[in-house]
This record gives C-alpha cells, structure tokens and sequence, in this order.
C-alpha cells in the first residue's frame, strides 16, 4: 500500500511542475503580448506626435508655399490648353486646292 502511495505522490510531482512551467510559458506569452501592444499603441504614438511637434513649423511654411504653386500650374495649364473656338475666318496658306493639284504625267 505505501509503494502506490509513493506513485501517487511522484506523479502529482510531476503535474505540480507541468502546471507551473505552463504557468510560466502562459505568464511570459502574457508578458510580450502586452509589451508589444503597449509599443504599438504607446510608444509609437508619442514618437510620432513628438515627430508632428517637431515638423510642423516646417509644414506651415510649405502651405504658404502652396499657393505660389498652385498659381505657376494654373498657368502652365492654360499655355497647354487649345482654344475654346478656332476661327476658321482666315485662310490656311499650307491646303492646296483641288483645281490646283496636278496629276504626275507617266510616259511609256
């Protein structure tokens, strides 16, 4: 009777430190999961504010800027653009009229 006792207690031994590694592997899964969301969602979001906080005289300066650009691409627009209407009023000195086209003469 005491050998089967001896059994009993070795194999709850050996649960007892299962349990407490998978309590362990359980705790550290834990432990890097909220460190990487604490990264993600912390971390992160400060070193960019302070990234804003630190360009954003820069930006403000290229807005004023953006005006200057939007006045050279409006002209560079219309240079490109055709004309609303062609007038056809005056004679195109490049078209040959029919009358005048001679056929080549070919001799044999």
């Amino acid at each position: 009777m005491k050998k089967m006792n001896l059994k009993i207690s070795f194999k709850f031994r050996i649960s007892r430190k299962l349990i407490i590694y998978l309590l362990v592997l359980i705790m550290a899964s834990i432990f890097t999961y909220f460190s990487y969301f604490m990264y993600k969602n912390f971390w992160q979001v400060l070193t960019y504010s302070q990234e804003i906080i630190a360009l954003r005289p820069e930006v403000v300066s290229e807005r004023l800027r953006q005006k200057d650009f939007e006045e050279i691409i409006n002209s560079i627009n219309k240079k490109t653009e055709a004309p609303a209407s062609i007038s056809t009023s005056t004679p195109n000195l490049f078209i040959i009229a029919p009358s005048e086209v001679r056929s080549p003469q070919v001799s044999f």
